[in-house]
């Protein structure tokens, strides 16, 4: 017999000490010296703790809710600021485990009257470290730039001399020179109140690469100049083409954070393997399942899908002659059972890919050789995108979405699949995209999942087959 006894650790570390209130106005010396708290004892009974990651989205949340608790009201209020750190732990059973960390973005105080008595309530919200992220702004203004960390980075650039001279980066190399030379310095000026916090401590100051190998295709070193007024998360996404191809969000372990940009992990409903990438896999029960919702729809039915490319030097329209000519049948299938245009009319799906071949090469002045080999790989490269965009999703007419409410666990995190027992059987399984936990001090712990190409509908019709 199972026997949970939910936990939860929530641990705030100053960003700033707060010496002062304005310039020449000191702030309590309490104030000014404490640099950290357990915010944990400050939930009392009717206080929660709320955590959402979403691999569609460029950062976590949490919401803490605190209850007035006399004298300690006032403390969190004057306490807790925007840009402080938090540590979000929990646990069903056993050991606490990391869920998030993060920073706070807002404090709300809120007071109102209820049977008589007056209920006052502290709301405190942020993010997780994909805040940075979104932070990080790219703009360009009158005789300055707003951020330098991102201006000196681009001069890499500068070093691929001459016309004829190769100027990309591979996706891999282009997310590790961003780390490197935008995140981290970025998050390395960050004034912390504690000293520098070392690895498999509560925080770290960078945000490791969790760049995946499998990551293909070439980014133009001109691509990042095409982008102002955007944040650095909205300039990655494009460039990395997330989601259609690849997806980009932060990961929270024991040992620290993790920028993850890898291959969408979908499953072919054929072989049963994945059609590009990895992901890992966690069982659950079904004696875990609190509630689910489960939906088919044809909302995301294709049968014509086609990728456009935003950077290249080729004719889009010499690509759909050679695609017309070549191979229709990768792109076109008006004749597949799930896609049929018969039932479902022509539906077309169409993205645009920024990322380039892996063997292409750019420059600005390419030889007559050069031209011919650059045009020929990106034809085959848009060949190969079309018939991955296939792939993924002619079946999405038999595949599942919705959400689960289970029993807390914090083994599930977004971006798994999930794999559905009842009583040792094997039912179906899920893509995790979004994950949240909901954690209410001696009243219940749960997480909810909010997952895509489920596969309850062909398993039922198999095992029908079968009987």
């Amino acid at each position: 017999m199972k026997v949970f006894q939910p936990r939860v650790s929530v641990r705030l570390i100053k960003a700033m000490p707060r010496k002062e209130i304005i310039p020449g106005v000191a702030s309590n010396a309490r104030f000014s010296t404490l640099t950290e708290l357990d915010l944990t004892p400050y939930l009392g009974d009717l206080g929660s703790v709320h955590t959402s990651k979403s691999v569609h989205q460029p950062a976590g949340t949490f919401m803490l809710l605190f209850p007035d608790q006399g004298a300690a009201f006032g403390l969190l209020a004057a306490f807790i600021e925007p840009m402080d750190m938090i540590e979000i732990r929990m646990c069903s059973q056993g050991e606490l485990a990391i869920v998030m960390r993060g920073f706070v973005s807002l404090v709300e105080h809120s007071e109102s009257i209820a049977g008589g008595k007056p209920q006052r309530m502290i709301t405190v919200s942020g993010h997780d470290y994909g805040k940075i992220l979104q932070m990080i702004q790219i703009i360009y203004l009158p005789l300055a730039v707003s951020d330098q960390y991102f201006l000196e980075w681009l001069r890499w650039a500068q070093q691929y001399a001459g016309e004829s001279s190769v100027k990309q980066k591979s996706a891999i190399a282009f997310v590790q020179d961003v780390l490197t030379e935008v995140i981290n310095p970025f998050l390395s000026n960050l004034a912390l109140s504690n000293k520098p916090v070392g690895e498999g401590e509560a925080f770290i100051s960078t945000i490791r690469n969790g760049v995946s190998a499998e990551v293909e295709g070439v980014i133009s070193t001109y691509a990042p100049n095409q982008f102002t007024d955007v944040s650095l998360y909205d300039m990655l996404k494009t460039l990395l083409d997330v989601p259609t191809f690849n997806e980009l969000f932060v990961h929270d372990t024991e040992e620290g954070v993790s920028l993850v940009v890898r291959p969408t992990p979908f499953k072919s409903l054929h072989t049963n393997t994945f059609i590009q990438g990895t992901a890992e896999q966690i069982t659950l029960d079904y004696e875990d399942i609190i509630s689910q919702k489960i939906t088919r729809s044809d909302e995301s039915v294709a049968n014509y899908f086609w990728v456009e490319h935003h950077f290249s030097h080729v004719n889009q329209m010499d690509i759909k002659l050679n695609a017309l000519a070549d191979d229709k049948d990768s792109f076109v299938t008006f004749d597949y059972l799930n896609s049929l245009k018969q039932k479902f009319a022509i539906r077309k799906m169409e993205v645009t890919s920024w990322l380039l071949a892996p063997e292409y090469e750019h420059s600005d002045s390419p030889k007559e050789q050069q031209h011919v080999k650059q045009k020929t790989s990106i034809e085959n490269w848009m060949h190969t995108r079309r018939k991955l965009l296939t792939e993924m999703n002619r079946d999405n007419s038999i595949l599942e979405s919705g959400s689960l409410l289970v029993r807390g666990n914090v083994q599930i995190k977004a971006g798994c699949y999930l794999a559905l027992y009842n009583k040792g059987n094997y039912l179906s399984e899920v893509y995790a995209h979004t994950v949240s936990h909901e954690f209410k001090p001696f009243t219940e712990f749960t997480t909810r999942v909010d997952f895509a190409r489920g596969t309850g509908f062909f398993e039922q019709l198999k095992q029908s087959n079968r009987g």
